[in-house]
């Protein structure tokens, strides 16, 4: 058409396995409301649920609480989990694994 243009308005309703008509309201959120969960309340490992997950050893697990490198982990970004819960946020490259974020907590 060789002409330009712009949108006058743009709402996203869906990306990856979140949509909008899962979401809360502003006014439903509450500390309360996160402690009970329920609908609209994702918990962190459900909410990172799209990025590729690995149980950690026992060794490893100690490791990876300490933020510490991994060794023969799979290429790319995964979740470490270790002693029934999610430690964080792995990549790997190479032979060795790097922490992009380590969630706190009792290991």
């Amino acid at each position: 058409m060789g002409c330009g243009g712009y949108a006058a308005a743009l709402r996203r309703a869906r990306i990856g396995p979140f949509s909008v008509d899962d979401a809360l309201a502003p006014g439903d959120l509450s500390p309360r409301r996160y402690e009970e969960g329920g609908p609209g309340v994702l918990s962190l490992d459900e909410a990172l649920a799209f990025i590729p997950s690995r149980e950690l050893s026992e060794v490893d697990t100690r490791l990876a609480t300490n933020g510490n490198e991994l060794r023969d982990m799979p290429e790319g970004r995964f979740r470490v989990h270790g002693g029934g819960r999610l430690l964080g946020v792995y990549e790997g490259t190479g032979d060795r694994a790097r922490p992009l974020v380590i969630f706190p907590g009792a290991a």
